[in-house]
């Protein structure tokens, strides 16, 4: 899945949703997320102690929402031009639906 990231004020990634998901009537699914890197000074790996990755809402084929359970993991990738990756594991909604994937972005600031 492919987003556009934005930053905070101080220039800190923060993606926040809802981004079109690819697949069966792409265009009406959505998945909406808020990621924040804490302490975040360059590009660079940050790991789920650093990573705050708020519940999960995906709405297709129904509303469904997840939480981070714990133990779950956040791995983070933010590349020089801004663009990057995160993987997710071990998120679950209340009746225990679990869930695990990975979101990719590129950053298109600046660009005319």
């Amino acid at each position: 899945m492919a987003a556009h990231g934005n930053t905070t004020a101080r220039g800190r990634p923060a993606l926040v949703g809802p981004f079109p998901v690819p697949g069966a009537g792409a265009g009406r699914n959505q998945v909406i997320y808020l990621l924040r890197i804490r302490g975040y000074a360059e590009p660079g790996r940050y790991q789920s102690g650093a990573v705050q990755l708020g519940e999960v809402t995906v709405t297709s084929p129904r509303l469904m929402t997840y939480q981070r359970a714990t133990p779950s993991t956040v791995d983070t990738t933010v590349n020089g031009d801004g663009s990057g990756s995160a993987a997710f594991s071990d998120f679950a909604t209340t009746d225990g639906t679990p869930l695990s994937g990975q979101l990719r972005w590129m950053c298109e600031m600046g660009r005319a």
